[in-house]
């Protein structure tokens, strides 16, 4: 009814709420370290036998370093503070006890033991550590793919971007760059057109971007991304204010034409954007542009429309959806995100006119829409006809719809 999440919402792993609350505790611990001044010691007493709360709930790598975790033996969810029960506890190497003295005892040792001597009894509840932080690294990437993809492109866009950091200084600064090409999967078309399942990459990424920061926490952010990879970072703009983004590559946007860029650059969370607007993108000229025009969900036709000159824009890329990822456009992305200054162009992947056609059609899509779900009832229709009589006509029906749903599910 009033269209806000409910709280149980707030402590799944990626929303704002425990995202805020990771990378403030990331810059917290790194700002005491670079004044050089103490942190404090956090130390999680597990239950041996809670099944309430599992180990990677208990631990977080990521904000975690100055966490230390220790084993509270013969105690579970509830029992883990019960240092009064006198229950019998005996194992064949260890002298019989209660369990409410081992209770105390892991206790004790929690309260006055010395960081040196943490060390020593930490468990730590995953089966390999976290890597150091890379203090060394100034820029980081994230390249995202989009539906129906499963982003191999990815990794050789951001080797391109890698070599193009390596050519040497920028603006007199040395240039250490790392990038991220981790995939959230292959998300078909339904998934896509729902708005929670969208909601579910967003908070992938920023558990992402939660662990680029602590791994480098000198680093800026920068971000390519195309279709759905578009609209995640558009939508962790909005719901994640605390993300920053230094250089960021628009690809077959699926961004409302409407996006308040002007707001995002006024809190400092973008500084330079670039999105390629492609002659033929039938995918976007269609289907989010039929949404935004219906503000049914947050998509839009950034790909098609463009944004109104609120940022930097390419008209146009020759091609359709995946029009700017082609391998001529690889180092005109590179170069935008290492410097920020706006690249050129490969001369025979650009044109200067949009196609005529697809924007007369693009002007109706909504219209284009019912149409095809018209066709798609009056096929159904079609097919029960079929049948010679009412059990045959169901199971035609049936065998029909199971197979639009298994097209719209699958691909």
């Amino acid at each position: 009814i009033t269209k806000k999440p409910f709280l149980i919402m707030s402590i799944r792993r990626g929303s704002p709420y425990l995202t805020d609350l990771r990378i403030r505790w990331i810059l917290a611990a790194n700002q005491a370290q670079r004044q050089g001044g103490a942190f404090p010691l956090t130390i999680q007493m597990l239950g041996s036998a809670d099944d309430m709360v599992s180990p990677k709930d208990n631990i977080d790598l990521v904000s975690g370093r100055n966490f230390y975790y220790l084993d509270v033996p013969y105690s579970d969810h509830g029992s883990v503070v019960d240092l009064q029960s006198e229950n019998i506890v005996q194992s064949a190497y260890r002298p019989k006890t209660t369990d409410g003295a081992e209770r105390k005892r892991v206790l004790r040792a929690a309260l006055m033991s010395t960081k040196d001597e943490l060390e020593d009894i930490t468990h730590l509840p995953a089966d390999k550590p976290q890597d150091p932080p890379n203090h060394d690294t100034t820029d980081f990437v994230f390249v995202i793919h989009g539906i129906r993809d499963v982003g191999h492109w990815t990794q050789k866009i951001a080797r391109a971007i890698l070599r193009r950091s390596r050519q040497g200084a920028i603006d007199g600064k040395t240039v250490q760059m790392a990038a991220e090409t981790s995939s959230y999967g292959f998300f078909p078309m339904l998934p896509f057109f729902l708005p929670w399942a969208r909601r579910q990459k967003v908070e992938w990424l920023m558990d992402q971007y939660a662990e680029a920061l602590a791994e480098h926490p000198n680093a800026q952010m920068s971000f390519v991304g195309h279709s759905n990879g578009t609209y995640l970072l558009a939508r962790a703009l909005q719901d994640y204010p605390f993300c920053r983004f230094k250089n960021v590559v628009l690809a077959g946007s699926v961004i409302r034409s409407s996006y308040n860029w002007e707001e995002r650059r006024k809190t400092n969370q973008v500084q330079n954007v670039l999105n390629f607007v492609a002659t033929s993108d039938w995918v976007v000229a269609i289907f989010p542009k039929a949404a935004e025009m219906l503000s049914v969900q947050d998509l839009g036709s950034g790909g098609h429309d463009g944004f109104g000159g609120k940022i930097n824009e390419i008209r146009y890329m020759k091609g359709q959806h995946s029009a700017a990822l082609v391998e001529e456009n690889w180092d005109s992305i590179a170069e935008f995100v290492v410097t920020g200054d706006l690249p050129l162009l490969p001369p025979t992947r650009t044109d200067q006119d949009q196609s005529e056609g697809l924007a007369r059609w693009a002007k109706f899509a909504p219209l284009i829409w019912v149409a095809a779900i018209a066709a798609l009832v009056s096929l159904g229709f079609g097919v029960r006809a079929l049948g010679s009589t009412e059990t045959a006509r169901t199971l035609l029906v049936v065998v029909y719809l199971s197979a639009i749903w298994g097209v719209i599910t699958r691909l």
